[in-house]
């Protein structure tokens, strides 16, 4: 009794705090509370991913607008990942994939820093000032996802949390689609809206090789 760690929850310091703990036999927090995004998400399975719809309407309730009013917003977890690392051939691979008219994505060499626990504060910083800038715009009556471009290219991005890369995918299949409406209707059947639209993947793009486990929980297990 007595004992504490000190920590500052800022790029891979919790990790590092929960590796300490587990060597001192210290009690951890179950490995669903250590994430920063919902486990389980709830999602449907369908051929594009893991879909599910929200009501992310910020100026609008249910209640005062009736179920049907407010148009719902779909977020997606592409069904298929190719987990790399740098120089090791994926953006290829990726390319190649990118071909087959039946596949969607990807947005290419998003870290997905807010899964690896490798958010930098400066990234942290840069997501919180688009977030709020975001809120405070003229389309401020729907949630949109908040990326940041790390190149010159449009589609090398950095998403800034589980629910900004989920909505991301959500919004990429909508927008590609010109047969998809989601609505009330439509999303409590994602499986069956979803049938005829392409198949979302993605790059997860692992910087740091050197890491086998994110917050306790061994690499594999985490994806």
């Amino acid at each position: 009794e007595g004992d504490f760690v000190a920590h500052f929850a800022s790029r891979n310091k919790y990790s590092l705090m929960i590796d300490i703990m587990q060597k001192l036999g210290m009690a951890v927090p179950p490995a669903r509370e250590r994430f920063p995004f919902p486990l389980p998400f709830p999602g449907q399975d369908t051929p594009s991913g893991t879909c599910w719809c929200s009501n992310k309407n910020k100026n609008a309730s249910l209640s005062s607008l009736g179920e049907t009013a407010v148009t719902p917003l779909m977020s997606c977890i592409p069904k298929y990942h190719l987990i790399g690392v740098h120089k090791a051939g994926t953006k290829a691979v990726m390319q190649y994939l990118g071909q087959h008219s039946q596949l969607l994505g990807p947005f290419i060499e998003d870290p997905a820093s807010w899964l690896t626990d490798t958010q930098t504060n400066d990234v942290t910083i840069k997501c919180d000032k688009k977030r709020k800038l975001n809120d405070v715009s003229i389309d401020n009556n729907r949630e949109k996802p908040i990326y940041l471009f790390t190149k010159k290219s449009k589609r090398a991005i950095r998403t800034c949390s589980f629910e900004d890369y989920s909505l991301l995918y959500g919004e990429t299949l909508v927008t590609d689609s010109s047969d998809l409406t989601i609505n009330h209707d439509s999303c409590m059947d994602l499986d069956r809206s979803l049938n005829n639209q392409k198949t979302l993947f993605d790059e997860m793009v692992i910087w740091d090789k050197t890491f086998s486990s994110v917050r306790g929980v061994p690499l594999p297990d985490l994806f």
